[in-house]
């Protein structure tokens, strides 16, 4: 064994031992098999724990696990897949779908806003197919250009699970301007989506940041045309994107117009509107103080104009009634007085054909019939005509199968006698005849001159 002290001489860098006085190098010689003794130990191996084995295989399976699910996201954050998805949510008008792909006005829409852009697509098939061409041309490229009128684009936005973008069809706000043929008319959203603003333009109303989808609108108007209101779909898509008009026409109160004369022309306060009764069929707007209304129709013997008829707001119907110009009653007095004095002739000479004007063959019949009668008495009749005149208040016009007359009553005057040749004359006396005629204006059968003739010729008295 080696001495203590050597030993502690030797760690203190002595020579010689202070015990025994021998060099220190025999007895460091000594000390190094303890210090071998001690490097030469075994080492006991440790054991790794199961807890660090799971830890190390929940990393790997980390490891692969993100890799695999980065590989695939790839494939599904794409601005190619995006426009996909949003092509088959239009194809298919599957709004749910397009929801999850699309924002306006930087926010996400929901699936009724969704809704109302795809039932506006489907108002403008042509363009619904160039705005689809165009997102199948920013699936490749998503600097592609949108030629089409729908306000859409691909875009960029944020990112999916803080890592991969977010590609999304963002939609554009668009300006409408509503027209009224009423100044003053309002119009009110029903759906607004919070960025419309609006204000008067020179023909309507100017409406910006409009949704560009179906939008429902309420119509009001209270004004020189009444009151009317009506409820009203607004397409903004279906305008020209350069020049968005949607143009509203109120009717206002209408009036139903008599169709006796289809072919009439209607004559609004004096003025001819040169539109025929058949086409309008109705008449509107009635201002609130009233108008007038006529028409001018044109008659085998010229044109005439009815009475005026005032129309109201509230009048349903408005019926036109003709009155003969004077000019037509001056030719129906020559007529009278002609048929008279045709009259005159006739029974002196006993032959209806004298009756220059008459078509009414049952009046033939029966002065035919008085002449046989006088021929059998063996009479004459001599006399001379002496005036006439017509009715004028009780002119009107009727219709005649497919024509149109005028029936008038007149009163003739006509002095003459009877006799027989071998009898004392009588004396002339003055008869009075009140008639009611019905005139048509025609040709003769015997003359292209065109007249007025008797239809029917009634003796009233």
């Amino acid at each position: 064994m080696a001495c203590v002290n050597c030993s502690d001489a030797a760690k203190r860098g002595l020579k010689f031992c202070p015990s025994c006085g021998d060099a220190l190098e025999h007895h460091v010689e000594h000390a190094k098999p303890l210090e071998k003794e001690r490097d030469v130990r075994p080492v006991r191996s440790k054991k790794m724990s199961k807890s660090a084995k799971a830890v190390l295989l929940t990393v790997g399976l980390l490891v692969v696990a993100g890799g695999a699910y980065y590989g695939l996201a790839t494939q599904w954050f794409t601005v190619e897949a995006t426009t996909n998805k949003v092509r088959d949510a239009i194809r298919s008008g599957d709004a749910t779908l397009l929801a999850e792909h699309t924002e306006f006005n930087g926010k996400p829409v929901d699936q009724k806003m969704a809704q109302r852009f795809l039932d506006a697509l489907k108002e403008i098939p042509e363009q619904k197919k160039s705005f689809m061409d165009y997102l199948l041309m920013a699936g490749v490229s998503i600097q592609a250009e949108n030629e089409s009128d729908v306000p859409g684009q691909i875009v960029a936005s944020g990112r999916q699970l803080g890592i991969f973008k977010d590609y999304r069809l963002r939609l554009d706000s668009v300006k409408t301007e509503v027209i009224s043929n009423f100044k003053g008319t309002k119009v009110t959203l029903v759906n607004p989506v919070g960025t419309e603003s609006s204000k008067a333009s020179a023909e309507g109303i100017m409406m910006d940041g409009v949704y560009p989808g179906l939008t429902d609108a309420k119509i009001a108007y209270d004004g020189e045309y009444g009151k009317e209101s009506s409820d009203v779909t607004i397409n903004p898509l279906t305008l020209d994107a350069a020049d968005r008009k949607y143009e509203i026409t109120l009717k206002g109160n209408a009036v139903e117009l008599d169709q006796t004369y289809p072919d009439a022309f209607l004559i609004v306060d004096g003025k001819s509107t040169s539109e025929r009764v058949s086409d309008l069929k109705n008449y509107g707007p009635i201002p609130k103080n009233g108008i007038k209304l006529s028409i001018e129709n044109s008659f085998p013997w010229g044109e005439e104009t009815s009475g005026e008829v005032v129309v109201k707001p509230d009048t349903k119907k408005a019926m036109f009634t003709f009155e003969p110009s004077e000019n037509v009653l001056n030719q129906l007095q020559e007529a009278v007085e002609q048929h008279a004095s045709d009259w005159v002739d006739a029974a002196t000479y006993q032959d209806t054909s004298y009756f220059s004007l008459v078509d009414d063959a049952s009046y033939l019949a029966k002065q035919q019939k008085n002449y046989d009668d006088w021929s059998r008495k063996d009479l004459e009749w001599d006399g001379e005509f002496m005036n006439a005149s017509i009715d004028r208040p009780s002119a009107k016009f009727v219709e005649y199968g497919d024509s149109v007359g005028i029936e008038v009553m007149a009163t003739t005057y006509i002095r003459g006698e009877m006799y027989t040749p071998d009898s004392e004359s009588p004396g002339k006396t003055t008869s009075k005849s009140l008639f009611r005629y019905l005139f048509t204006y025609e040709s003769s059968e015997d003359s292209y001159e065109e007249s007025f003739r008797i239809q029917q010729a009634t003796s009233i008295k």
